[in-house]
């Protein structure tokens, strides 16, 4: 007969996998609001600004026993967006360097001949 520990454990265990099913069915549904990859394995929840995050969705998913209801009240916080689109949300959230010198290398420019010239004199 197994212990109460190990029956609580298995019992957690069932509970999160559950979670985790019903995240990717979730992500299934909804592909990135940015660029429209529907991939789940790249999408992630990007919390917005105007609300409070409480905690993050994908370890309340695998590392809690969360119920699901306080997870998606959690996710109706958030739009899914890529990896990519959500490291690039945030980096202009946060106004990092990288991002203002990408932006101001992106900006249209003139190419005289002084730019193609490798020797500075």
């Amino acid at each position: 007969m197994p212990s109460k520990g190990a029956k609580q454990y298995e019992m957690q265990a069932k509970h999160r996998a559950r979670n985790f099913e019903l995240m990717i069915q979730y992500l299934l549904a909804h592909p990135c609001v940015d660029c429209g990859i529907n991939d789940p394995v790249v999408l992630e929840f990007d919390h917005l600004p105007e609300f409070a995050k409480r905690f993050e969705i994908a370890r309340a998913i695998t590392a809690s026993t969360r119920s699901w209801a306080t997870i998606a009240a959690e996710m109706a916080k958030c739009e899914v967006v890529c990896a990519n689109c959500h490291r690039r949300r945030t980096a202009k959230r946060a106004r990092t360097r990288k991002y203002l010198i990408s932006e101001a290398l992106s900006e249209p420019r003139s190419m005289g001949p002084d730019m193609l010239n490798d020797d500075p004199q």
